[in-house]
């Protein structure tokens, strides 16, 4: 499946989601936006306390996102979900995190390449809930082989989008980040199939 093929089948899945999806990005907004600004209060920083919340709303937007894909109804509960694997995403987002800072120790470039590896984690983690965050980021690995500059250009394809999204006042976000998390949904199942026609073969 080609790109545009992948995010026409995203657009096609979000018919009669568009808003509800949008409205549970901007409830997610809000709270971040109010965990940023109690963090500042209390410690006099606006990213310390936002470390802890960053694992649980990926893997929550990899679960909404995958349900979308499945042409399943989400609802506002589906923005806690990755609370309730509350540790066991905060210790993926660690992981990912240490092993990117590794590899840009080595140079920016590997960095780059590391985290385009581990971009499929939570969506393998939202679709497996009973792996261990050290499988997801093994899974994510094995499954972008050979893919990651199919995912770099699918994320860069959204840039125009987002620079129209700044004549809204940001406001058009709501509407673009839903359409790259499922068209990200796609991606990944499309690559989980192709993987798996791999190993029968």
């Amino acid at each position: 499946m080609s790109l545009s093929e992948m995010k026409r089948q995203a657009r096609e899945l979000l018919k009669g989601k568009w808003n509800r999806f949008a409205m549970i990005y901007f409830v997610y907004l809000v709270l971040y936006c109010m965990i940023i600004a109690l963090d500042y209060v209390v410690a006099n920083s606006g990213t310390i306390g936002a470390m802890f919340f960053v694992g649980q709303f990926a893997l929550s937007f990899a679960y909404l996102s995958l349900k979308v894909y499945h042409s399943e109804e989400i609802d506002l509960d589906g923005l806690f979900y990755g609370f309730k694997f509350y540790f066991k995403a905060l210790w993926t987002n660690i992981l990912m995190g240490i092993y990117i800072v590794l590899w840009c120790l080595l140079l920016i470039i590997p960095g780059i390449i590391a985290a385009y590896s581990y971009s499929m984690t939570f969506f393998v983690l939202a679709d497996n809930p009973e792996l261990s965050a050290g499988e997801a980021i093994s899974m994510s690995k094995r499954l972008m082989k050979g893919h990651k500059w199919e995912f770099f250009s699918l994320t860069a394809s959204f840039l125009g989008w987002a620079l129209l999204s700044v004549f809204t006042l940001g406001i058009g976000l709501l509407w673009v980040i839903p359409y790259m998390s499922t068209s990200t949904a796609v991606f990944y199942n499309e690559i989980k199939q192709y993987s798996e026609n791999q190993t029968m073969n």
